[in-house]
């Protein structure tokens, strides 16, 4: 028994020694030589491919995932699309069954070697157009493309233009046809939807009912987008160009300090660095791109602000101390956007008169008619002075503004007031007597706002009963007076402060033109006290 035991421990130790010997042995095998190296992981390689491009509504697409790996890995694959029915959504091959609603839908690929992964996707349209073999003309792509990607919708920094559009009569004019019966008037169609041209092929409204154009979109001021949008698409991003990119790094640069403004311009598929007008998507800023629908049988806008002032306001630009910035579209955005937006609007195409563009905002309808601003602040924004100063003879020409508010003239003193007109800056100013809606049918239109901006009669009659002309209570006539006693004053009188103060008061009075309507209390007092001033330093 004893032997057995140390034959035992002996097999034992022996069986250690020799594992010890094997395993050393085997290191010194291993670690002599060079090394081998051992090569890093690659990502799979390939493509998407589709059947088609374009299907209609319930139809039904491959889908096939040309991927290989150069390590000849194993992948794994996972497709997602926001709506329809995907049949193999793990397979490198997938049917996709369309579902009922138009538009344009894209498809994310999730692609696996175990170590690596990457993101392809691909975009297929639900009978959206396809233009034809060869055509070189622009399409419409719709609103919604237009708001995808964040370019033109809700982001941080640049103002929410769709969703803002969305509640503007334009977005919803195909609905107003629905609800008079004319949802398939080609007589109403044109002017209730987006694209309609018969002459062209791309794919407006006309050549093919797609709800994704129906209403007043973007395209229909702007133009077709699918190049604006394939333009976008070969700029990765902008960050190739600033920040880390080796050509505008700094914000001593300015083109760095350019790509950090609000919005960014487009044009000829590279940022345009120079602001130009023509690198926003749009046709013109003058009246005629609004009138093709706003002057029909239903309005006669166009033809009602051909006999305004605004309509050649454009030719007094450069004599006129005001100039361009309220007297052409082009100056008075410019004026208006700058410093908010680094917007410019330069004189290309040459000076445009004030039009419509100017009062009407179509993609923030936050005011009655979608104007800029509230009625009483965009009118006084040109019919007001600025920076007038009474002891530098400076010309005060559009003081209406400042007369309806009672301010502006040289005062005498503090018992200055106003008559009841100037409690209407609270509620349309301007407009209660120079803008009035006709009801349908008074002039053969539909109800409408004429836009010849003459003081309608009619405005008055409800406070100043049975009135028939605007000389109540012979306010005009009184005014005349007034205006003629100081000018033959002041044609007698030395120059000197005195005459001055009153030459102005007279000036202001006088190119108010109302003669006292604004603000009659005012106008009187400017007048009287001027006058007094010059009578008494006789």
């Amino acid at each position: 028994m004893l032997l057995h035991r140390r034959s035992a421990l002996l097999d034992n130790k022996l069986l250690k020694l020799l594992l010890i010997v094997v395993m050393g042995t085997g290191f010194i095998i291993t670690g002599c030589g060079k090394d081998k190296v051992v090569p890093p992981n690659q990502s799979p390689v390939g493509s998407i491919t589709s059947s088609a491009d374009s299907i209609g509504a319930g139809e039904t697409i491959t889908l096939t995932a040309a991927y290989t790996d150069p390590d000849n890995d194993e992948m794994t694959f996972a497709w997602v699309v926001a709506a329809g029915r995907l049949f193999y959504p793990e397979s490198t091959v997938t049917d996709w069954n369309a579902p009922d609603r138009r538009g344009i839908y894209s498809f994310y690929l999730t692609i696996s070697d175990g170590q690596l992964e990457i993101l392809d996707s691909i975009r297929i349209n639900v009978d959206t157009y396809t233009p034809p073999t060869g055509n070189d003309t622009s399409y419409y792509i719709g609103a919604e493309t237009c708001a995808d990607g964040g370019c033109h919708g809700d982001i941080a920094g640049r103002p929410a233009l769709y969703t803002s559009w969305l509640e503007s009569k334009h977005a919803n004019a195909f609905e107003s046809l629905l609800d008079g019966g004319n949802g398939e008037n080609d007589n109403c169609l044109p002017c209730h939807t987006t694209g309609w041209d018969a002459g062209l092929a791309n794919g407006g409204y006309d050549e093919f009912h797609f709800p994704y154009l129906e209403g007043v979109q973007c395209e229909e001021c702007h133009g077709p987008g699918s190049e604006h949008k394939v333009t976008i698409q070969t700029i990765d991003s902008l960050q190739s160009c600033v920040n880390a990119g080796p050509c505008h790094p700094t914000e001593a640069d300015s083109i760095y300090k350019w790509s950090n403004r609000d919005s960014l311009d487009w044009n000829g598929g590279v940022y345009d660095h120079t602001d130009s007008f023509d690198s926003v998507m749009v046709m013109t800023i003058s009246a005629a791109q609004c009138s093709d629908c706003h002057e029909t049988k239903h309005y006669n806008y166009s033809a009602q602000w051909d006999s305004s002032a605004h309509s050649t306001s454009a030719n007094a630009a450069g004599a006129n101390p005001c100039g361009d910035a309220c007297h052409t579209a082009n100056g008075y955005l410019d004026w208006l956007f700058t410093d908010s937006h680094g917007q410019h609007y330069p004189f290309d195409p040459p000076r445009t008169s004030i039009a419509c563009l100017v009062c009407h905002d179509p993609h923030f309808p936050q005011h009655p008619g979608e104007l800029r601003e509230p009625q009483g602040i965009l009118c006084s924004r040109c019919h007001n002075e600025k920076q007038l100063e009474v002891d530098d003879f400076s010309e005060p020409v559009h003081v209406h503004g400042a007369m309806f508010a009672g301010v502006g003239g040289h005062e005498y003193d503090s018992t200055y007031t106003n008559s009841a007109h100037t409690a209407l800056l609270n509620n349309q100013a301007c407009g209660s007597c120079h803008i009035s809606k006709v009801s349908s049918n008074d002039d053969g239109l539909a109800q409408h706002t004429p836009h010849k901006f003459q003081p309608s009669l009619d405005n008055c009659t409800g406070c100043h009963i049975g009135a028939t002309n605007f000389n109540v209570n012979g306010v005009q006539d009184s005014m005349t007076v007034l205006l003629d006693t100081l000018e033959g004053l002041l044609a007698s009188e030395p120059s000197g402060t005195d005459s001055t103060y009153a030459a102005f008061n007279w000036k202001f009075v006088n190119n108010d033109g109302s003669k006292g309507v604004h603000n009659s209390k005012y106008a009187f007092k400017l007048l009287n006290d001027a006058i007094n001033s010059l009578t008494i330093s006789r």
